[in-house]
């Protein structure tokens, strides 16, 4: 098989739309996985007229505001489909519109639209996640260490009539449980876009909570707390914490209520 014995200088980049999702494409050089547009860069091109270039060609987008972020040594990755040693270097970059449609030329299969939490949970290959991983941090950097945890949906008292309880009365009848629900997510996409599809739609999450505990009949006030933030960070792409307090009035004598509080957050 042909091997190069010389560096190949490539460019490459993280692609956002105002509504903070990433573009994403799979191509079969790189064992199908997913991973970012880019190329080689040509004799007298700059890198960035380079990284304009290769995302015109590819995607069919123009670019605003590109800034490179990271090199990477890519020596004979097994994931491409050739013995090659590249140095990438790697963008970040924004395009107009939300999940604007792409046309791909005939280096990629497919493309997607994705949050950046989604996309850490695709098949990525191995420079494409170590990018993100980097962009990632870079956010939580610019934000002092708070990272997507600036901006919180509330929602306050929400009344759920249920089965509750582990006594036998409790079993037979419903009982008023309130919710207090704190959400912790980027509202930037949202802000920009003015779109309720880059934010968590509170009146969906009322709905699904109630409902799944209504179904679930369950014993423990800490069973249902920890359920069910689990169910919303698994439901809810966009969320990165959640934090849940039930109360249960009339639980203990000559107290208002019983109340317990559960914080979780995406791994």
């Amino acid at each position: 098989m042909e091997r190069h014995h010389f560096p190949i200088v490539t460019v490459g980049g993280l692609l956002r739309d105002e509504g903070g999702d990433a573009l994403l494409v799979r191509t079969s050089k790189w064992s199908n996985l997913w991973g970012i547009p880019g190329g080689k860069v040509e004799y007298g091109e700059t890198l960035e007229a380079a990284f304009r270039r290769e995302i015109r060609e590819e995607t069919g987008l123009q670019i605003s505001d590109p800034k490179p972020v990271m090199v990477q040594d890519a020596i004979e990755l097994p994931e491409f489909y050739l013995p090659r040693h590249f140095v990438l270097i790697n963008y970040v970059a924004r395009v107009s519109g939300v999940r604007p449609d792409i046309r791909l030329n005939d280096e990629a299969q497919d493309y997607r639209w994705v949050s950046l939490a989604d996309a850490a949970d695709m098949p990525l290959n191995g420079p494409t996640r170590a990018l993100l991983e980097k962009v990632q941090s870079m956010i939580t950097a610019s934000s002092g260490g708070r990272g997507k945890f600036m901006d919180i949906l509330s929602i306050r008292d929400l009344k759920i009539s249920c089965i509750v309880g582990v006594h036998s009365h409790e079993r037979k009848r419903e009982q008023d449980l309130f919710l207090d629900v704190d959400l912790w997510l980027d509202f930037h996409p949202a802000a920009a876009s003015d779109h309720l599809q880059n934010t968590i739609d509170y009146t969906t999450v009322a709905e699904d909570l109630t409902e799944f505990i209504r179904a679930e009949k369950f014993q423990l006030i800490e069973t249902l707390a920890h359920r069910a933030c689990e169910r919303l960070l698994r439901l809810q792409s966009r969320l990165q914490r959640c934090r849940l307090t039930i109360r249960k009035p009339g639980a203990v004598p000559n107290a208002l209520c019983a109340m317990v509080t559960v914080e979780q957050e995406r791994p």
